[in-house]
C-alpha cells in the first residue's frame, strides 16, 4: 500500500485533526501513557493562504474535531502510513468540555464511535450538516 495521509481525504468545513498513537518510538517501557489530545482555545488561525493570521481572541477555532488514534502496539505490525490501522472519532466542538484544555481517549470514546478512513470525508460532512451554524459563517468581529 502506498503512503496515504489525511491530505488524500478531502474534508469540508473548519475542522481540527488531532492524532496520537499507542506505540511511541521514544518510550522503551511497555507502560504507555494514556493518550491525551489538546483542545485548548487559541487566539487565531492562519487563513487558507497559510500566510495571513486571523486574530479571533481565545476560542476553539474548529466546528468539528477529528481525533485520530493508532491503537496498534506491535512494532512488527504497526504502520502509521496505513489508514486502515487508525480509528477516527468525530466530535462537534460544542460537545467538548468547555473549560478543559485537553481530553483523554476514554472521554472521546464516550462522545462517539470510531469511524474508518474510507468514510471519513462523508462522516465529517454529515456532522457539519447537523450543526446549526458554522464558525466560518460567523467570523469574529
Amino acid at each position: 500500500m502506498g503512503r496515504v495521509g489525511l491530505g488524500a481525504c478531502r474534508i469540508a468545513g473548519p475542522n481540527r485533526v488531532k492524532q496520537s498513537s499507542k506505540l511511541q518510538t521514544w518510550l522503551v517501557s511497555t507502560a504507555q501513557p494514556a493518550p491525551r489530545f489538546s483542545i485548548k482555545p487559541t487566539n487565531g488561525y492562519y487563513a487558507k493562504d497559510s500566510v495571513t493570521w486571523v486574530e479571533t481572541g481565545p476560542r476553539r477555532q474548529a466546528d468539528v474535531y477529528i481525533f485520530a488514534y493508532h491503537p496498534e502496539n506491535d512494532r512488527n505490525v504497526a504502520d502509521h502510513r496505513r489508514p486502515d490501522q487508525w480509528e477516527f472519532y468525530l466530535v462537534p466542538e460544542r460537545e467538548l468540555p468547555p473549560s478543559q484544555k485537553s481530553i483523554g481517549l476514554s472521554q472521546i470514546r464516550r462522545l462517539g464511535s470510531p469511524g474508518r478512513f474510507e468514510t471519513l470525508a462523508r462522516d465529517v460532512t454529515r456532522v457539519i450538516e447537523k450543526l446549526p451554524r458554522l464558525k466560518a459563517e460567523n467570523p469574529p468581529l
